[in-house]
């Protein structure tokens, strides 16, 4: 009666220390899911904010990137942005507003450092591309090439930045909301083992029972299904 008292105890404890890290791990991923941040050329940067500039922060295996907005101190008609690539490779950007209380009016034009207009035209909130004085869609690109890899520049995405309409949480929500439906109907198929057996046969057959090979294929998609939910909140984030 001891040994068997001591084999639940034991049990108990390999049971609390599982959820103990399985509660750790789900803190851990979903602080990493919802990280502010924005995507640059696949690459997630991390929002770091100060008074005024906030820091878009980086890191592949070609080294550190990074993406400033700056204000302008008093105002907001003008915005700063400034990428840091790897190999010390900077490209300097300005963006000045139409309407400081209101950046939907439009965009006055975009400089580079030294004043030279790069862009005069139109800017719509949402659009993939900026617009010429004429209407037309135009392709103003500064693309780096850092040993091989070009990473595209457009100036869309310097407004992006400059508007902090880039900015997003890490995590890709429908992936995630994918993985989270397969384990809650693995977790009803687990607890309810003959529910969808039920449910997809109990209009042609009365009193109907699965096979050895339903069964057995049931309980191998209790292991596929789980390690597949695994590997798209992996995805997902």
């Amino acid at each position: 009666m001891v040994d068997k008292f001591r084999q639940l105890a034991e049990k108990r404890k390999i049971l609390i220390a599982f959820l103990i890290i399985l509660i750790i791990l789900t803190i851990l991923y979903f602080k990493v899911f919802f990280t502010r941040g924005a995507y640059f050329n696949d690459l997630f940067l991390k929002k770091e904010a100060a008074t005024d500039e906030t820091c878009y922060i980086g890191k592949n295996k070609q080294g550190d990137f990074k993406v400033t907005v700056k204000r302008t101190k008093d105002t907001y008609d003008k915005s700063e942005v400034i990428y840091s690539f790897p190999k010390d490779i900077k490209r300097h950007f300005i963006v000045n507003f139409k309407n400081e209380y209101n950046w939907d009016d439009g965009v006055k034009n975009i400089t580079d450092k030294d004043g030279n207009i790069l862009f005069e035209g139109i800017y719509i909130k949402g659009s993939p591309y900026l617009y010429g004085e004429n209407g037309t869609n135009q392709d103003y690109r500064f693309d780096v090439l850092i040993d091989s890899n070009i990473y595209e520049l457009p100036l869309i995405n310097v407004m992006e930045f400059a508007t902090y309409e880039i900015e997003r949480i890490r995590g890709d929500a429908e992936v995630m909301a994918i993985a989270l439906l397969i384990l809650f109907i693995v977790a009803i198929d687990i607890k309810y083992p003959l529910l969808f057996f039920n449910l997809s046969h109990f209009i042609e057959v009365k009193n109907a029972e699965p096979t050895d090979f339903y069964i057995f294929t049931q309980k191998i998609m209790w292991i596929v299904f789980p390690i597949l939910s695994i590997i798209l909140l992996i995805v997902a984030i």
